[in-house]
């Protein structure tokens, strides 16, 4: 059963998970976003650096999507509040990026024909389907962005739907027609779009029983598709094995759906008080703040724990 957060005078009991805790992941959309890293987060992720401790985040987003967050994460004085080595889960756990070079480490990818699986089922509903392209061939090494991404889109039932955007999650789209060619480059991460609910629910549902892919809803217009075998909690536990940590070394926080399979492998899975049902079902501690101030929240927890910890330890070492 899910619990509150312990406070930071907390016992050395409820404290010492949290003085484990080597890697902090954060959910970005709902969890870290919306909000600017004011000073107190920026103070506390310089504490922590200090103490070894990481952040990073796993997001849907596309990679130039989190730039304004790296941006952030530059500090007041250009010195990154974490290490530049850490790497970023994006596409929900489809892509693994480098935060301080920008390098691709790791990408999961759609079959062309389970793409098209997907167009045609799609095709019978109101519906906007963006596939997402970053591929190894489109790295740039000496790039200063690092990877290079684009966006195809199909619109369905158009009598039905907005305008179709000319932009998607920071990067603009290339609109195409269901029987375009689509060159040899297979999509990272597929995202449906639809503001009628019982059509995204069929559309899921028909996806699902394929058994092709992993579906997930994201708020009440869209659907993530991703390839199997590849979610928050997989990326996840690649992250956590490049750093040389357990799952009992990591702490998970996040507001969401998606979220879940990060929340589960995690040693602690944490929400914000904002977060859905099924999220809150496999966390393990519930923040008193919704998003940003549970995330802060999670950041001085930690911190307290740590220096608690650490002060037990030498009293005792001299006793």
């Amino acid at each position: 059963m899910i619990k509150l957060l312990p406070g930071p005078d907390a016992d050395l009991d409820a404290l010492r998970p949290f003085a484990a805790v080597k890697l902090i992941v954060a959910d970005l959309d709902g969890t870290l976003f919306p909000s600017e890293l004011h000073e107190t987060a920026q103070r506390l992720l310089r504490q922590l650096r200090l103490l070894q401790v990481r952040l990073t985040v796993a997001t849907g987003r596309t990679f130039k999507g989190v730039q304004t967050l790296i941006e952030r994460l530059q500090g007041t004085r250009g010195n990154l509040l974490v290490k530049s080595d850490t790497p970023l889960i994006l596409y929900n756990g489809s892509v693994l990026v480098e935060v301080g070079s920008g390098h691709l480490l790791k990408r999961t990818e759609v079959n062309l024909g389970v793409l098209n699986m997907i167009l045609d089922i799609s095709a019978r509903y109101p519906c906007e389907v963006y596939a997402y392209f970053c591929d190894e061939d489109l790295f740039l090494q000496n790039d200063v962005n690092g990877i290079q991404e684009r966006v195809l889109g199909w619109q369905f039932g158009q009598q039905d739907l907005p305008r179709a955007a000319h932009e998607f999650n920071g990067l603009p789209v290339e609109w195409k027609g269901l029987q375009s060619t689509i060159d040899d480059h297979k999509p990272c991460a597929i995202v449906l779009k639809s503001p009628n609910f019982d059509a995204l629910r069929a559309i899921a549902d028909e996806l699902i029983h394929t058994g092709n892919v992993s579906v997930t809803r994201s708020g009440s217009t869209y659907l993530e598709v991703r390839p199997l075998g590849s979610d928050k909690g997989i990326a996840l536990e690649w992250v956590a094995r490049r750093l040389g940590l357990s799952s009992n070394q990591v702490l998970a926080i996040g507001d969401n759906d998606n979220d879940v399979e990060m929340l589960k492998w995690a040693g602690i899975g944490v929400v914000v008080n904002t977060a859905s049902p099924s999220a809150r079902e496999c966390a393990d501690f519930l923040c008193d703040f919704g998003p940003f101030q549970g995330v802060v929240q999670v950041l001085r927890l930690v911190h307290e724990a740590h220096k608690y910890c650490r002060t037990q330890s030498t009293r005792s070492t001299i006793e």
